[in-house]
């Protein structure tokens, strides 16, 4: 019987979106919305089963909350499946890096695309890796 090392790490999500009402000198409440993600490592180093506590949008795509298998098939392409390994996108991507190595997924999010979408994943990076994947998206007004 093969023996699987699985490694469970939370994300360190990055970027935090605080709505602060309409107009500079708004003085409503602020909001700050967090997105937990928590991590196992899958089958193979290549692998990694992501659960995300809110929504989230990749290029082209929105995901509910819930467990999606980010994989890279090749050097800079991206594949995400949900658990059952329907595809929701096979994205290109460009090399990312970060400063330190950590021991834990890193995912940071942008803005959302347009009012009322989920915020975007940016870049992420797998425990142990100082390079990761910076997803492309389209430039606005396009």
């Amino acid at each position: 019987m093969k023996h699987v090392n699985r490694t469970v790490a939370v994300a360190v999500v990055v970027g935090a979106w605080v709505v602060t009402g309409v107009g500079a000198g708004a003085k409503g409440p602020q909001i700050r919305e967090s997105i937990t993600v928590q991590g196992v490592l899958g089958g193979s180093s290549q692998e990694h089963h992501l659960t995300f506590s809110g929504p989230v949008a990749l290029p082209g795509v929105a995901l509910a909350p819930g467990t999606y298998i980010f994989s890279r098939p090749a050097g800079n392409v991206l594949r995400v499946t949900n658990a059952r390994r329907q595809p929701y996108a096979m994205l290109s991507t460009v090399s990312a890096s970060r400063t330190s190595r950590s021991n834990h997924y890193e995912v940071i999010l942008g803005e959302p695309l347009t009012d009322g979408s989920p915020r975007r994943i940016e870049a992420w990076f797998a425990p142990g890796e100082s390079n990761g994947q910076q997803l492309m998206y389209p430039k606005a007004g396009r």
